[in-house]
């Protein structure tokens, strides 16, 4: 077998600026497939919310709180009363407030740009398997696997920036590729330019990136390239360093309350107890992210039997599965998987080309005779089809999980989060409104919020963080704030004692088939002067809520039977 087989060719990708666009059918396959797939979606949810576009995730309208009142009044914050550090991914919330004060606020932008993001996904997906010189229905196999397993759909609805940071990484790991295999020294600079460029939006789109740029930082400094390893390590921390400044100056921790409170660092009182909680998430991400897992073991044998088969020495390959396997290691350690699919997606996608890249060359080396003296079907091809079986099983289950939830997640952000909102902005607008989840309220509605789980309060964040939060402590913030209700999900504060004696609880709210958080939510009087007007509140607003909601509670007996 020829060595330049085994490497990124760019041959493909030099001719298609000339050629006819019907070349390119996988890629619009796929791009079909992607929009066929979010219409339909988008059809079952809109039936399911009355007609309202709404997003899977309560921390979509965080991003859209903040955006909006960036754009209006100039605010780096949830409310418009200050500055708030919620957001682990500044650029998404930044684009969005520029849209924002171009077109105005609206809901329909986080999921444009999602969908926008997706199709660059797919777009620079096709240009590396072609550029792999892959034969196109193996392409849109990928590509078609890429949507399925990422997964493009869930993440569009999740309204977030994880279709972002995965274009971005895709387009950043090709370059880096190109540049340490050495695969074109003539534009080695350029190519090296556009990198350094990519490194800081990576990061700054979700801090996770940090753990890409360290790893290619590294494969620098293993080619004894010290300098330019240090550069784009340097750029890559910029905005990370720079947003933590800026936090500080307002009397905020230097990471986002978001990244400080799902991760272990709350829980950060001593060494010993940082390395047992590292290690009790580590687990957490070896069962939940076992998809991601099954590929990073198959990534990491692919490579060994390209090494057996005498492929070439870092060649653009190798380098490309060295950025998957030690950045996936490295997430699965220092982060987070799971909810909703979103926090290893960029790795996921990420994981799919490598794997798509060098299965065609596996399959290729099987099939061909192998050389005089080497090993036909070694162990290692072998243990590589057993884990692509298992990596195949459980990439579909999670795919097809996905389309499966994504209407009722929407269904769920209607009938909780959604009907928080509007009845926080009817009948307590520039009012003080204690709650643990935040963004759809303070998307649609205009209130000081005191976030008792502490993404938008540093004083919660700082108490839990101490391990010193408790009901005393929720009361006294409470009346320091002024808060004249609180809409809670009660089940997240059940270790500490649930809420303070005193609070009246008037009403609760649950919903069916529940997916992400706690199903019921809680309408509490903090003042107990509060009640009666609460009651009356909730029995008017009763008859809006959506049929499946089950209510109960004190102000029920106002409510009319035949509701």
């Amino acid at each position: 077998m020829r060595k330049d087989s085994v490497s990124l060719r760019t041959e493909p990708v030099e001719k298609v600026r000339g050629s006819s666009i019907l070349e390119h059918w996988p890629l619009l396959v796929a791009l079909a497939a992607l929009l066929l797939t979010v219409l339909a979606l988008l059809a079952v949810s809109l039936h399911r919310t009355q007609g309202r576009l709404i997003y899977a995730l309560d921390d979509a309208y965080i991003h859209m709180a903040m955006a909006k009142n960036f754009a209006e009044h100039g605010v780096w914050g949830v409310t418009s009363h200050g500055f708030t550090s919620t957001s682990s991914g500044p650029l998404w919330t930044l684009l969005l407030a520029g849209v924002y004060a171009l077109t105005g606020v609206n809901s329909e932008s986080p999921f444009i740009m999602n969908l926008l993001s997706s199709c660059l996904v797919l777009f620079i997906a096709y240009a590396i398997l072609r550029a792999r010189g892959l034969p196109p229905s193996t392409i849109l196999l990928a590509l078609l696997a890429v949507i399925l397993v990422t997964p493009l759909p869930a993440l569009i609805f999740g309204g977030m920036e994880h279709t972002l940071q995965t274009a971005l990484t895709l387009g950043a790991a090709f370059l880096a590729a190109r540049i340490l295999s050495a695969a074109e020294p003539r534009n080695e600079r350029r190519l090296y330019f556009w990198l350094l460029s990519l490194a800081p939006l990576i990061t700054s789109v979700r801090f996770e990136g940090m753990f890409f740029v360290f790893v290619v930082s590294v494969g620098f400094v293993l080619r004894r390239q010290w300098r330019r390893g240090l550069l784009l390590g340097l750029l890559g921390l910029l905005p990370v360093a720079a947003y933590g400044v800026v936090s500080r100056l307002h009397g905020w921790p230097w990471l986002p309350t978001s990244v400080l409170l799902k991760s272990g660092l709350i829980y950060a009182a001593s060494p010993n107890l940082v390395i047992e909680t590292l290690k009790h998430f580590g687990f957490i991400n070896l069962v939940e992210g076992k998809h991601l897992v099954a590929l990073l073991i198959l990534a990491a044998l692919l490579d060994v039997v390209g090494r057996r088969r005498g492929e070439q020495a870092w060649n653009a390959e190798q380098v490309m599965t060295g950025i998957f396997v030690g950045a996936g290691i490295l997430h699965l350690a220092f982060a987070r998987v799971g909810w909703f699919y979103r926090y290893e997606a960029y790795l996921v996608a990420l994981g799919v080309l490598v794997v798509a890249c060098r299965f065609g060359f596996l399959f290729t080396a099987l099939v061909e005779p192998t050389a005089p003296h080497s090993r036909p079907r070694t162990l290692s091809e072998a243990a590589g089809v057993f884990v692509l079986v298992m990596a195949l099983f459980f990439c579909l289950v999670r795919g097809g999980t996905a389309l499966r939830d994504i209407p009722q997640a929407v269904t769920n952000g209607f009938e909780q989060d959604y009907q928080m909102a509007a009845f926080v902005r009817r009948y307590y607008q520039c009012s003080s409104v204690a709650l643990n989840d935040i963004g759809a309220v303070n998307y649609l509605a205009d209130i000081h919020c005191l976030d008792l789980w502490g993404l938008g309060s540093p004083a919660v964040a700082r108490l839990r963080m101490r391990g010193s939060y408790g009901r005393e402590e929720i009361a006294r913030l409470a009346m320091g704030a002024g808060a004249r209700v609180a809409i809670i999900n009660e089940p997240y504060f059940s270790a500490i004692g649930g809420m303070p004696p005193e609070w009246i609880r008037v009403g609760q709210w649950q919903i069916h088939n529940r997916l992400l958080s706690a199903d019921t939510v809680s309408i509490y009087a903090v003042d107990p002067s509060e009640a009666r007007p609460l009651q009356a509140h909730l029995a008017e607003f009763s008859p809006e809520l959506p049929p499946d909601v089950v209510q109960s509670g004190l102000y029920m007996q106002h409510v009319r039977p035949n509701r």
